[in-house]
């Protein structure tokens, strides 16, 4: 029996991509990958995230401040209904060193009144406090410039923005001329830029036209 051998003949292929294919390739896979990067823009969504979070502890605190006062009274940075201590000349900067000069004992940290189970009613949680007390948070700023004589100004609560979104829509409040700022009689602030305080060591611009600086302010 005559086995027959067969030969099968393989042509090898030798083909691929050539230099230019792969510059065009990577070219556009560059483009693509910027044009996904402009749209998620992930600094941007972290900066909103942050944004979002102080918008709401500054509701929060203003939400407690007023509670404080119907239930008192007075404010939680005075001792009693007669007290004249008030934040009309600066702004606070909310944290630990925030105290109240005559209440019991002295320079007593606002936020522990507002947090206490007695007089403050328990307003705010201990994690509040905490949380806007540490040192990577991006501080809030209080001002209510009431008096005895005119107890019923608004409890304005700022912060700096971290994001486009916030930064334009504060912007937008203010006026990008911070023209609307007049309107807000009770702000406290009639210099120009509008800042916390009006002379001295700056805390925050309310509106700087200038230096393009615009503060998220409720409410």
């Amino acid at each position: 029996m005559k086995i027959l051998n067969f030969k099968l003949k393989i042509k090898n292929y030798t083909g691929g991509f050539t230099l230019i294919e792969l510059l065009v390739t990577i070219a556009l896979l560059s483009i693509l990958a910027a044009a996904i990067m402009t749209l998620i823009n992930p600094l941007e969504q972290i900066g909103r995230g942050n944004d979002t979070a102080n918008q709401s502890d500054a509701r929060q605190l203003i939400d407690a401040v007023n509670r404080f006062y119907a239930n008192n009274g007075y404010y939680p940075w005075q001792s009693n209904a007669a007290d004249t201590v008030n934040l009309t000349l600066n702004a606070v900067e909310v944290g630990t060193s925030w105290v109240c000069p005559a209440c019991a004992p002295a320079n007593k940290p606002v936020l522990t009144v507002l947090s206490e189970t007695t007089a403050g009613g328990q307003e705010i949680q201990a994690g509040f406090v905490n949380k806007v007390s540490s040192s990577n948070y991006n501080k809030l700023y209080i001002y209510n410039g009431s008096t005895s004589s005119n107890p019923n100004n608004s409890t304005y609560v700022c912060f700096k923005p971290r994001s486009k979104l916030f930064l334009e829509k504060a912007k937008t409040k203010w006026g990008s001329s911070c023209a609307n700022v007049a309107s807000y009689t009770d702000i406290g602030d009639t210099s120009s830029p509008y800042q916390w305080p009006p002379s001295g060591t700056l805390l925050i611009n309310i509106c700087n036209q200038t230096a393009d600086e615009y503060a998220t302010c409720l409410p």
